[in-house]
Formats: structure tokens, sequence, C-alpha cells
């Protein structure tokens, strides 16, 4: 069992953060963190304060003021990971095509082929595009490893089809398969998807 899948709290943050830039107001992931942790620890302790004046017969009462409890135990743990496993600002993998187009020669396809990361709201997250290296398909994107909004996605764009995007998981920034510090993707399929 994966426990980022549990990390409930954060990913409602998430998407509160989202809703509040669709509306057009950008705040960052750990402002909206702070505000949620410091409104559930104040609703736990009033419940907890309520709860212990009229005794525990309010099952519905304790239900939620466990409730508020956990949630800021999630954000706890979500700031405990963030903080005791950095992000190391770099990513590796590769790509290897599902197929060409036009019977063009793959390592002419990798030579303009561009890797980016993406953050929550799908805006650049990499210091500079990762170019393809044309012989094995290997690449490296750098990118700034922020606290609480870590690269999401990775895009894959080639000249003439539709850039293709690939859902990180934070563990998936670490993810290493040689004894080198940067983490290494296995091999990404590209299909191309031609724009027209």
């Amino acid at each position: 069992m994966d426990f980022d899948d549990l990390d409930i709290p954060s990913k409602i943050t998430e998407k509160i953060t989202l809703g509040l830039s669709n509306i057009g107001v950008d705040v960052p992931m750990g402002l909206t963190q702070s505000f949620m942790l410091v409104l559930c620890l104040v609703a736990f302790g009033y419940g907890l304060m309520k709860l212990r004046k009229e005794g525990t017969k309010n099952l519905l009462g304790l239900l939620i003021v466990v409730g508020f409890g956990l949630y800021s135990a999630g954000i706890g743990y979500s700031w405990g990971n963030v903080f005791l496993n950095p992000l190391p600002g770099e990513l590796e993998g590769s790509v290897e095509f599902v197929n060409t187009q036009g019977g063009e020669r793959q390592d002419a396809k990798f030579l303009a082929m561009r890797i980016e990361l993406l953050d929550l709201k799908g805006e650049s997250a990499g210091l500079t595009f990762g170019a393809v290296d044309s012989r094995n398909g290997r690449f490296i994107v750098k990118y700034i490893p922020a606290y609480f909004d870590y690269p999401r996605s990775l895009r894959i764009k080639s000249p003439g089809c539709k850039p293709q995007d690939l859902k990180l998981k934070r563990k998936a920034l670490y993810y290493s398969i040689s004894e080198s510090s940067v983490p290494i993707l296995p091999a990404i399929g590209f299909y191309c998807d031609p724009t027209s």
C-alpha cells in the first residue's frame, strides 16, 4: 500500500488552491495548508472543550472532532515528509517511441523533442526544458524544489505531435534504479498523435 494515496488533507488543500487559482487568487500551497491547519486545530480545540462539558454522549460531535484531529495530523505528516525528504532538483529518464510517423528516423524525432515539468496549475516548474539525447532518448530536467508544490506532471513535446502529459507522484521524483543521486524514471513510451 502506498501511504501517499492516504494523504487526503494534502489532496483537499490542492483542490482548494486550484479552485482559488481558477478565480484569479494565486495562493501558495504552503499558505493554504497553514490556514487549513490553524482552522482545523481551532475547531479541534473548540470541539474538545465542548465535548468535555457535554460528555461523550454526542456521537456526531465526537466524530467531527476526531475528523478535525485526523485532518490536522495528516497535514503534519505531509509537512514532515516535505522537510525530512527534500526533493533533489533534477529528474532523469528516457523516452521510447511507440510509433514513428512517415518513416522518419527515430533519432531525427528525438533531436527536436523537449521535456517539461509542470506544477499543480499546469505552469512550467522546470528551470530548463529537457533536451532528449538523439542516440538513446535520455533526458535530464532541472527544477527548483519548492517545499509544498512539487512538479505534478511531465510534458513531452515533439514537432508534428500533440504534447503528451505523464502524471507524477511525489515519490517518482525520488525513484532511482542506479546508485546515482539523480532520480531516474522508467522508460516512457511516446505515441505520436499528429497535430493535423
